[in-house]
């Protein structure tokens, strides 16, 4: 088991959560929730919660010694899979 990953007071949290379509539609993604003041909590790798942070510490506030805190200040937390790749057709840079 790891340690629990707690990220928490961002200034906005984007989520998916309530959405089951998988996998996520482009006309899903319309469907995006913002949370002002966002957390999430992670155990194994697995999101387990994510709402205002608030919530989470009325959650999860008797084991939050046992977690890693990331304070997420003033930041945009958002779930993504950033795949930054360029096929050989594009051959030279496309850097601008």
């Amino acid at each position: 088991m790891q340690q629990p990953l707690f990220v928490r007071n961002a200034k906005q949290l984007i989520t998916l959560k309530g959405t089951t379509d998988r996998p996520v539609t482009k006309e899903k993604m319309n469907d995006l929730q913002i949370i002002e003041n966002g957390s999430v909590w992670i155990e194994d790798g697995e999101i387990i919660e994510v709402g205002p942070d608030k919530h989470l510490l009325e959650l999860f506030g008797s084991r939050i010694d046992e977690a890693l805190e990331v304070n997420a200040s003033g930041k945009l937390v958002t779930p993504s899979l950033i795949d930054s790749h360029t096929h050989i057709i594009y051959s030279g840079s496309r850097v601008k």
